[in-house]
């Protein structure tokens, strides 16, 4: 597969970088199978840690912001410290979810034709 394109650009610019990411998408195709498999397991644990990570954050977030906000500082840290345990609750949610994933995938047979 061949991606031709017209525009000259540089990656100083935000087309740029977009073009040079559809550039780079289209040479996947010609990388050897350890490469793309390489490239399929740093994007699942990419996944996993920001998911991980955003999950808590946002569970934080939630709960300071109905400490400061919602009750006036009358709760202060107790909403904090639920909005975290939720958070993190969450973030192991969405971790385990894509383990059983790559689980449930692992042990499907392969029908080949």
């Amino acid at each position: 597969m061949k991606l031709l394109l017209t525009l000259t650009h540089g990656h100083d610019t935000k087309l740029g970088y977009i073009i040079g990411f559809i550039e780079g998408c289209a040479r996947i195709d010609n990388m050897s199978d350890v490469k793309k498999e390489f490239v399929k397991l740093l994007a699942n644990y990419g996944h996993i840690g920001f998911t991980f990570v955003a999950a808590i954050m946002i569970g934080l977030g939630a709960g300071i912001y109905l400490d400061q906000k919602v009750f006036d500082g009358r709760t202060s840290p107790w909403c904090t410290f639920v909005g975290l345990a939720f958070g993190i609750a969450a973030g192991y949610k969405s971790l385990l979810e894509v383990l059983w994933r790559s689980k449930d995938k692992d042990e499907r047979p392969e029908h080949k034709e």
